[in-house]
C-alpha cells in the first residue's frame, strides 16, 4: 500500500507515479484476465467539495479516503471496465462494465491506426494523385466521435 499521508499536501493533488502503480497493482490483483487489459486512464476521483473545504481549513483528523478511478479496455472480451480503488485502504472498491460510450484511444491504438492508414491502397492512391509519394511526410491524426467515459 502507498504511504499517502506523507506525500499528499492537498486533497486535490494529482496521483503520484507510486499511486498510479498501486492502482494498476490492485486491478491486477483482482484476478480478472489482467494481461489483456489496456489502461485508458488512471485518475484521482475528486472528493466531495465539502471535504475539500474541510481539508482547506485543516480537518480535525486530517484523514480522507483517496480514491482513484481506472478506465480499462478488456481486449479479449471487447468491453470497457471501470475500477474504483481506495488508495488509503489499498482495496478495490468497485468494478463495473461501462455500458455506454468508449474510452479515448490508447497510444497502441493510435499507432495501429496510423499504420493501417499508411498501408491502405485507397489512401496511397489518393495521396499519389496529389503528388505525395513519401507517406512519412503525412500526418495521420485519428479522431473519434461519440461519448467518452
Amino acid at each position: 500500500m502507498v504511504d499517502i499521508a506523507s506525500r499528499i499536501t492537498h486533497v486535490l493533488d494529482p496521483l503520484s507515479v507510486d499511486e498510479i502503480a498501486e492502482v494498476v497493482r490492485l486491478v491486477r490483483a483482482s484476478g480478472t484476465g489482467t494481461d489483456r487489459y489496456l489502461y485508458s486512464s488512471v485518475e484521482l476521483l475528486e472528493p466531495p467539495k465539502a471535504l475539500v473545504l474541510a481539508m482547506e481549513g485543516g480537518s480535525p483528523n486530517g484523514q480522507f479516503d483517496r480514491v482513484a478511478k481506472a478506465v480499462v479496455i478488456d481486449q479479449s472480451e471487447r468491453r470497457n471496465l471501470e475500477f474504483f480503488v481506495s488508495l488509503t485502504n489499498g482495496k478495490l472498491l468497485e468494478r463495473s462494465v461501462i455500458s455506454a460510450g468508449q474510452p479515448p484511444f490508447t497510444m497502441p491504438e493510435i499507432f495501429s491506426i496510423e499504420t493501417a492508414v499508411r498501408q491502405h491502397d485507397g489512401f496511397r492512391a489518393a495521396m499519389a494523385r496529389r503528388g505525395v509519394t513519401d507517406l512519412d511526410l503525412c500526418w495521420i491524426d485519428p479522431w473519434t466521435s461519440g461519448a467518452y467515459n
